[in-house]
């Protein structure tokens, strides 16, 4: 087998540095908040202004747009997206996306039982599972991330990254300004998914786009 080539080995670095190290090194940051302090200070402050500006016609909205996050719809959009690749003969693709998006998912379910975080109670509601960390954040983060990955080589780089950042980031603040989780665990959430999906990539050898 022939040594990796300075390109290989650059990028290789490049993609532990930026999308393993970093984001594994933010979600380390505020989990130890966590585990630790319990609930910084600005986890309450930022819930209390998502209280302050709760309106009837915008929390409707909300509540349908959190609904990308939720795992039965990111399952069938996965799914969606399994069915192209395969189609298409892309088996290595379709094996990076279900496997960065599955890790997400399962890592989300541990660090709950894990963390055993309760809800915020800043907006009342029933009480759900554990809160830490976001669980629609990391399935549609993962998801997102893992086919911005795969499409990144294509033309359809940039409408697959605003698509895929609109979604995640969008699906976490939603959590947020609904009371249904603190800052915290939407944070958590994106970077753990971004590590976990960046790590997968390393595990394929960095060879998975179209």
């Amino acid at each position: 087998m022939s040594p990796p080539t300075p390109r290989v080995t650059r990028r290789f670095w490049t993609t532990l540095l930026l999308f393993v190290i970093v984001p594994a090194a933010v979600f380390a940051v505020v989990a130890v908040l966590v585990f630790v302090g319990g609930t910084p200070s600005w986890d309450i402050s930022l819930l209390q202004l998502a209280a302050r500006h709760q309106q009837a016609a915008a929390r409707a909205f909300v509540e349908a747009y959190t609904t990308l996050g939720a795992l039965w719809l990111v399952l069938v959009l996965l799914g969606c997206a399994l069915v192209l690749l395969v189609r298409a003969r892309l088996y290595r693709q379709a094996a990076f996306v279900a496997t960065a998006t599955a890790l997400s998912m399962s890592a989300s379910g541990i660090l709950k039982l894990v963390f055993a975080r309760p809800r915020p109670q800043v907006i009342p509601q029933s009480l759900g599972s554990y809160s830490f960390p976001s669980g629609h954040t990391m399935s549609a983060t993962g998801l997102a991330a893992s086919l911005v990955v795969v499409l990144w080589p294509t033309r359809w780089r940039v409408p697959a990254l605003v698509v895929g950042v609109v979604w995640a980031v969008g699906v976490g603040l939603s959590r947020v300004y609904l009371g249904y989780h603190f800052p915290s665990d939407v944070v958590a959430g994106w970077a753990l998914s971004l590590a976990v999906v960046g790590a997968t990539l390393l595990g394929f050898g960095g060879r998975v786009g179209l």
